[in-house]
């Protein structure tokens, strides 16, 4: 019924009616639910209110027999979602309170509950307003900021990211770890009981000679302490150290942040310290801050007048960051990539690099109906213009090959997030690691939704 747009009243009608058997039959809060709620969107009121009534005293019977420790997200949620149904909107709040403070709550289950309220909001007339207060949702936040040698104030930093926290329920965070004020940022995420995720622009051994041990042992130890607390740790496996790195690390981390909050139905935030000197020559703080605002979310951005270190040597000055589409296959090479900054050829196929990843993604689309035999993947990596042997070595999916459908369109997770933190982000559904032709990396795998 939801393929539709808008959705299919006989299908929910029927969705309805097949639920209300099975509730009959069974009983159960969720048949009984699921037949209300599909009642309503059908726009069949007094069935609906019907239904939704009787589940409502099953599931108050239900609560008032389970312990308060006991996990009843789901029971408390389905109590509000009928009270709805039934018009009793107050008594909906108070549902949605408790489930919210249920046991087992988790912003997960709370993403599965809204969804369900904003396709009921037509039809019960509900606004964004009323559902985000009845059942508030928890947000994703990026974080950024400068590196520093030891010694610096941090009180200010400290206050102001405590205070960010106070403000906004920030479910999870997701950044960097340089010495300074991301190691600062992190310890206060995990002392306010945030899930910290590390992204890093190199692996974790080259981050760790290049942004934390020089500027002071004991940016070395807080280094540690919050790797090993974080709930994840990730890094780009094949890039060398330059501000390319660095920046694509930093728009990937956005990515994954921005797609949390996408899937958990929530706010994306964006917290950002900065130097005050630094101006006239822009940092990779400064641009973070910019292209977060520049897709017009939400940031809180602190100035500090922190000294500013001095710059080290970089393996990769003229490197940049580029979306890519691999293709093999048999005549792969054969294939001529439109529009494309440059295009190399390989043993199974060809890689056509592009400055960005809208025009990566409409080069498949573009493709993959007129070659249905061929494989294709979206890839991000670095490389100086034109360098082709370069943004090979760079992408996983050149070098593990992995073994996909024919004519369809995949993504490596590094485009995935690059791509969320985008103007007009794909659609991409995880699909998990397939099998790969050369076992080098890790390679999970997206699948770009027409």
């Amino acid at each position: 019924a939801f393929r539709a747009e808008p959705p299919d009243a006989r299908l929910l009608k029927k969705s309805a009616e097949e639920y209300e058997a099975v509730y009959a039959k069974t009983g159960g809060y969720y048949p009984g639910v699921s037949a209300a709620a599909a009642f309503a969107m059908a726009g069949d009121n007094i069935r609906a209110k019907k239904i939704a009534g009787k589940v409502a005293a099953e599931c108050e019977t239900l609560l008032a027999d389970i312990d308060d420790d006991a996990p009843t997200y789901y029971a408390r949620a389905t109590l509000g979602e009928v009270l709805l149904i039934a018009g009793d909107r107050a008594g909906a709040e108070r549902a949605f309170a408790a489930a919210r403070g249920a046991e087992d709550f988790t912003p997960g289950k709370a993403a599965t509950t809204r969804k369900q309220l904003h396709r009921l909001a037509a039809p019960l007339s509900l606004n964004e307003a009323w559902i985000d207060s009845a059942l508030p949702q928890r947000s994703a936040l990026y974080f950024s900021g400068p590196l520093v040698a030891e010694g610096a104030d941090e009180d200010k930093l400290t206050g102001a990211i405590d205070a960010f926290l106070e403000k906004h329920d920030v479910a999870s965070a997701f950044g960097a770890l340089a010495a300074g004020a991301d190691i600062v940022i992190a310890e206060r995420l995990l002392a306010a009981g945030v899930a910290l995720n590390i992204q890093l622009p190199l692996t974790p051994d080259a981050f760790l000679t290049r942004s934390v041990a020089p500027f002071g042992e004991s940016w070395s130890r807080r280094f540690v302490a919050c790797l090993e607390r974080a709930q994840t740790v990730d890094w780009n496996r094949n890039a060398r150290i330059g501000p390319a790195a660095y920046r694509l690390g930093a728009r990937v981390s956005m990515g994954k942040a921005i797609a949390q909050a996408r899937t958990l139905d929530g706010e994306a935030l964006g917290f950002f310290a900065v130097r005050r000197d630094d101006h006239g020559e822009r940092s990779v703080s400064h641009d973070n801050e910019s292209w977060w605002r520049s897709l017009g979310l939400e940031a809180e951005v602190l100035k500090l007048g922190w000294p500013k270190p001095p710059s080290a040597r970089d393996d990769d000055p003229a490197g940049r960051i580029y979306a890519a589409l691999t293709i093999t296959g048999p005549g792969a090479a054969k294939v001529v990539v439109a529009e494309a900054a440059f295009s190399a050829a390989t043993a199974g196929g060809v890689i056509a690099a592009f400055a960005e990843c809208a025009q990566a993604t409409a080069a498949a689309r573009a493709l993959a109906p007129v070659h249905p035999a061929l494989r294709f993947w979206l890839d991000a990596g670095l490389s100086a213009e034109g360098d082709e042997e370069a943004l090979a070595r760079s992408l996983v999916t050149a070098i593990c090959r992995p073994e996909t459908a024919p004519g369809r369109i995949y993504a490596s997770e590094i485009f995935a997030d690059l791509a969320s933190a985008t103007p007009s982000p794909p659609d991409f559904v995880y699909v998990g690691h397939p099998a790969l032709e050369e076992k080098l990396h890790p390679c999970p795998l997206y699948l770009l939704q027409s």
